[in-house]
C-alpha cells in the first residue's frame, strides 16, 4: 500500500514532464525547423538571419554577404530555380 502510494507520487509529476517534453519535441522542433529555414540567409549553408532583401528574387541575405558578388550569384541562381518566378519578379521592358 504505502509502496503503490509513493510510486504514484512520484511516477506522476514525472509523467507529465515526459508528456510535455514530447510534446515540445514533436511541435517546437518542427516550428524552429520552419522558421530557420525561411528566415536564414540564401547563401547556401549560411544560418544567420537574412535581413537585407536581394532585388529581383524572394532571397534575403545576412549582413556578411551582402556584397554584389554573392547577391549576382544569388540571383542567378533564383532564375534557374525558379524561372517563372524570375521573369514576374523581373519584368522586361521594351
Amino acid at each position: 500500500m504505502i509502496v503503490g502510494v509513493i510510486i504514484t507520487l512520484f511516477a506522476w509529476p514525472a509523467g507529465i514532464v515526459v508528456g510535455n517534453l514530447i510534446a515540445s519535441i514533436l511541435w517546437g522542433l518542427p516550428t524552429w525547423l520552419i522558421l530557420l529555414r525561411k528566415l536564414h540567409c540564401s547563401q547556401p549553408w549560411c544560418f544567420r538571419p537574412g535581413r537585407h532583401p536581394i532585388e529581383g528574387t524572394t532571397f534575403h541575405t545576412c549582413q556578411k554577404h551582402t556584397v554584389a558578388p554573392v547577391h549576382a550569384s544569388l540571383k542567378a541562381l533564383h532564375a534557374e530555380k525558379y524561372p517563372e518566378q524570375h521573369a514576374h519578379l523581373n519584368p522586361v521592358t521594351p
